[in-house]
Parts: structure tokens; sequence; C-alpha cells
């Protein structure tokens, strides 16, 4: 069929076809997936989809969206949330309402409200450092970090401060008095979380620490015997301090925190007798092996020494010396005695005896009788020569050793001696110099720590810790007198030195060497003291994982004997690992090296640790984190 010639009219025919369009999916905007979002109100948007004209939104803290705690239709493409968040993670998602359309993907986010932890220095505490370092802890998601500082009573700040890092040290003095201060974060889309809680600090004048030499103890009234020496003795009772001259002669002093009485103001140790002839006077003055014990009531106990085993005790009260009769040794007393008090007996360390002879004691204050107890010793064959001592701490006694090769040191507890570390031959202020415990060497105790003092013309101090391990830390040392503008060299503890400490932990010093020099230390800040000796803590490394990121951990916490730090840096360099008061004054660097990344663990014990908090900070070149430790 041809349709040649033939005109062919083209009638155009509207087709309608019914039915639904499907519009494209939603896409999401705000807040971004698995983002931490610090606005507690968050704004909702998402993109436009065409021909859409409604939009159905809904949040909730489960993935299925259940119960959603939002679920709104709004016609345009964002939500303004009306109330707060509560903090936590959150789903939410955006389906084309009107018309009927696509569902968008689940995106989550969590609602950050709250500020940062605070960690130093602790609420409500008093320090004197005037330029102390705040501490916070990182909040998840932080870009920047707000510090304010704000005076008691005013509201324009004293520090305002932003920045990156989550501590702050001020560059210049904070004036004294209270404060009030808190932290804040800022996340990257510029929203700041709330303030922390405001913590309240009060900053003093720090009272001097260090030595400071006092008034001397006046001359005695024999011109030959006019200064410590021989069987100087020294304890606390109370706030007052008594002391006996020795250098052969029998005078007590007392010194009241200002001034001392003169000579002969009190009674003195009277002669007594010989124990194989009890009615016959013996003559002896005090000389080595004198010691002195409180106990704590109203008498002071007394050895006299010299070559006796004469044994008294003197009522601060009455002005009254009591013969308590003879201490039960083979040799009498002579240097390296010392006695302590503790629980109603007096503990006798008796110096010079042979080492297969008796030399430990108990005198039963109720009963008037003498106890003889396990024999002080490490096998070392050595007798307690001069200079060997003893002290009381934690219901616990301790004595160290002279005259043998090395500073023993150990602790006598319920029925049995047992090693403790030795007390370092060298003192960090003197780290070539070698030195052994000597004539004049002492020990006291505030009821935390122990002081002690070498003797031997040594000016070092030292102050040792307890626990499974404890540490010796070498303090300030002893200072020399000034004479004409040139250090006495006679200015330095020998024979004679005594220590002892009063109920503010104030630690006094009879140098003793034939002088008369009195001296007082006030506690030094733990950021001075430097410790010696290494412990048993080690850094083990469990893995170089050099995809690590830094991290810092703790467990068990809070503890209450060991716990294991377990930490992990990103990459090779130096790294500390350090231990700070809740004031932020440093207690140990417990780790100071270069490391290559990795997970490192380190043992800490707790036992030399008072209860309370702390903090560890990890620190490498580029960065640090820190974490709470709390010690029960």
């Amino acid at each position: 069929m041809s349709f040649k010639n033939h005109t062919i009219k083209m009638v155009p025919i509207l087709i309608l076809l019914c039915g639904t369009i499907a519009l494209a999916q939603v896409n999401l905007i705000s807040p971004p997936n698995n983002s931490y979002f610090y606005n507690p109100m968050p704004l909702f948007n998402w993109a436009d989809v065409t021909g859409a004209t409604e939009y159905r939104i809904q949040v909730d803290d489960t993935v299925d969206f259940a119960s959603p705690i939002i679920e709104e239709v709004c016609d345009v493409s964002e939500f303004q949330t009306a109330g707060h968040l509560p903090e936590t993670l959150y789903y939410w998602r955006v389906i084309v309402e009107t018309p009927p359309g696509e569902t968008s993907d689940v995106w989550q986010f969590y609602a950050q409200t709250k500020g940062p932890d605070l960690i130093a220095p602790l609420a409500d505490t008093t320090i004197y450092d005037r330029t102390p370092t705040f501490y916070w802890h990182v909040l998840t998601g932080a870009s920047i970090y707000q510090l304010v500082v704000t005076p008691g009573g005013s509201v324009i700040p004293e520090i305002d401060t932003v920045i990156a890092d989550t501590s702050f040290t001020p560059t210049a003095n904070l004036p004294l008095g209270d404060y009030n201060w808190y932290a804040q974060a800022k996340d990257s889309f510029d929203y700041w979380s709330e303030p922390s809680e405001s913590w309240a600090l009060t900053i003093i004048a720090q009272p001097y620490t260090g030595w400071v030499e006092k008034e001397s103890m006046p001359s005695g009234t024999n011109p030959k015997k006019k200064n410590v020496k021989d069987g100087g003795s020294l304890v606390a009772v109370g706030n007052d301090l008594y002391a006996l001259r020795g250098n052969k002669s029998r005078e007590l002093y007392k010194y009241n925190g200002s001034e001392w009485t003169l000579p002969n103001a009190l009674e003195s140790m009277p002669f007594g007798y010989k124990p194989d002839k009890p009615d016959k006077l013996n003559k002896k003055e005090v000389g080595k092996g004198a010691s002195l014990c409180y106990d704590g009531d109203s008498l002071i106990y007394a050895t006299k020494g010299n070559g006796t085993k004469e044994f008294w005790a003197y009522n601060v009260i009455t002005d009254q010396w009591i013969t308590k009769g003879y201490v039960p040794v083979t040799k009498a007393l002579k240097g390296g005695t010392s006695i302590a008090y503790r629980n109603g007996k007096i503990y006798l360390l008796a110096g010079g005896q042979k080492p297969v002879d008796k030399n430990f004691f108990a005198y039963d204050v109720a009963a008037g009788s003498w106890d003889t107890l396990e024999n002080a010793t490490l096998n070392t064959g050595k007798p307690y020569k001069d200079g060997s001592c003893i002290v009381l701490l934690n219901d616990k006694i301790y004595a160290v050793q002279a005259g043998a090769k090395e500073n023993y040191f150990l602790v006598y507890d319920t029925n049995s001696w047992t090693a403790k570390e030795l007390m370092p031959l060298t003192h960090p202020n003197t780290p070539k110099k070698k030195t052994k415990v000597k004539d004049g060497a002492a020990m006291t105790s505030d009821g935390n720590v122990i002081y002690a003092i070498k003797g031997g013309k040594v000016n070092e101090f030292w102050r040792y810790t307890p626990g499974t391990t404890g540490i010796w830390a070498g303090l300030e040392s002893i200072p020399r007198r000034l004479v004409n503008l040139k250090y006495n060299k006679q200015s330095v503890p020998k024979t004679g030195a005594a220590l002892a400490c009063d109920p503010d932990g104030n630690v006094y010093l009879l140098k003793g060497n034939s002088t008369n020099e009195f001296w007082q230390y006030y506690p030094t800040a733990a950021t001075k003291e430097r410790i010696v000796v290494n412990t048993n803590q080690t850094v083990q490394n469990l893995n170089n994982n050099t995809g690590a990121t830094l991290s810092l951990q703790v467990s068990p916490n809070p503890i209450s004997k060991n716990a294991v730090i377990r930490y992990s840096v990103p990459n090779t360099g130096r790294v500390s690992l350090k231990l700070f008061h809740a004031d932020g004054r440093l207690v140990k660097t417990l780790s100071q090296t270069i490391l290559n990344a990795g997970t490192y663990q380190f043992n800490l014990s707790s036992h030399a640790l008072a209860k309370g908090v702390y903090f560890l900070k990890l620190e490498t070149i580029h960065e640090n984190t820190s974490t709470k430790l709390i010690v029960e």
C-alpha cells in the first residue's frame, strides 16, 4: 500500500499517566554524623528535596526509633529543639512526609552539655603557690578550652584565657586571697559547653621553709664542758624541747620555742650507784650512750651512757629525776645506744655490744622490769657503733646501723626485725661523695615520715617515707654558720648531735661537735625534694604499636595497695609520667625516658602515699593527658 501523493494529517494525542512519582532521599546536614555536639538545643537541618512540602523529623536515644523523643512534622528543612537535650547518645533521621517519600540515613551524635571535670588545685584547697597550674580533664570533641579564675567577691576575672591544652600556669604571681575557678570547652562547631563546676581556692603567703638557726643552747657552768658533745640528746615534749648537753656534764635544759632555760634552772641528772655496789655512788656524768624519749604524759626517760647501765625518768611537772634501775646489758652503755617509747614500753638499742651479746631490750613501765628481745641484726658481724639509733613511727621501731659496710636500715614489728631500704651513700646535693652513718647520726619522726642525719661531719639531711617500698629523699643540706664571712668548719653534725620533732612537724637539731648550735627545719615543699633511691617499679613494654594514640589508664582506681598504670604513646621521643598532689605539687616523677611508639605498663605501690586525691600526667613533646587517682 502506497501513501504517495497522499497528505497525512498528524493529530496530537495527550496521554495522561496516573500514579506516584518518588521524591529523592533526604540528605542530612547537621548535627554531623558521629559528632560531639555541645549545643544543648541543637538546630537540626537537612537539604531541601525538590517537590517536598513537609518533612517528619525523628530523634531518639535508641536506633529503632520505637518511642522517639522528638517527632515533628515541619514545612521547612530545619527544626529547632525547644528544650535542652539531656546528655547522651542520640539518633536522628528525616522522612519526606508530603508527598510521601524516602527516609534519610540514620545519623548519630552525642549531646555533650556539661563542661570538663576539674583536677587541680582541688576544691576548697589552701595553697602557697602563687603561680599554680590549673588542670582539667580532656572533654571529647573539644577544640579549645576557656579557663576563668575570679577573685572572691569580684566579677572581674584575674585569669580569662582560651587555650588548646588542658592545663594552664600563670606567668605572674596571683594576688593572695580567695578565688573561684572553672573551665569550659568549645566544640569544632563553635558551640561552648556548660561551665564545669566552680572550685574554690585560697592562696596564702608561704611560711618560711628550710633551715633557720635559733638561739644557741646556753654555755655550761664548767668552762671545760660548756658545749654540746658526747651524750648530747634532745626530745620534744609537746612544743617544748628538753636537752642534755652531755660532754661529761649532767645539766638539763628546756627550750620553750623562743628561749632556753638558764644553766641549773632544772634539776641535773643525779649521780647513780654501781649495780654491784648499791651503796657506792657512781660519780659519772652524761656521756656517749645517753638518750632521751618521752612517754606522751609527764615523763622523759633517759640513759646516762658513759659506761654506765643507769636508767632514769624525769618528771617534767615536778622537775624531779627518778631512778629506774639498770639496763640488763652485758657491756655498759656507750655510743650507739638509743631509746624510743611505744605503747607502755621503752625500747632500747644497746650500742657497742658484741655481735654475740644481746642488744635489744624493752622496759615495761607498768611492771618496772626489762625484757630481752630479738637482737637487732642483719648478720653483718658488726656491733652497733657510735651513730646507731632507733626511732618510733606508725607503731614500729626503725633502726639505722653505724659502723657497717652499708648504711643498714631495718624495722622491728611485733617480734622480729626486717631489713628495709639502705640509707643511700650519696646525697643528691653531693652525688659524687659517698658517706656512711657515723658518730653524731640521729633520727626523729613527725608521725608520718622519718628525718635523719648521718653525723660524721656530714651536713646531709634525709627523709624516709615508709611503705612496702620505702623511699629515701635527700632534703636541703644543713647550713654551716658564717663566722667573719667564712663558713665555720666545726659547724657540722658530729658527736652529740641530736634531732627532735614537735607536734607541728618542725624538726630541731643540736649540731654537737663541741658547739652549742641549735637549728630549726621548717618542712620543705614536696617540689624541693629529690628522690634518689630507685624502687622495683619499672616500665614494661607491652607492644610497639606505631598506630597508638596518647592514652593513660590506671586500674584499679581507687587503689588501696597496688595499681597498674597502662599508657600508650604515638611517636618515639621523650616521655614523662608524673604523680601530682591534688593541689598541683609534684609527688614523684615515676618515669622520664625516651620510648618508642607503643603501649607500656608501670606498677605503682600506694604504700608510701597518704590517702587522698592525686593525678597522673603523661606528657610527650607534642601532647599530654592526665587522669585522677584516688588512694584509699
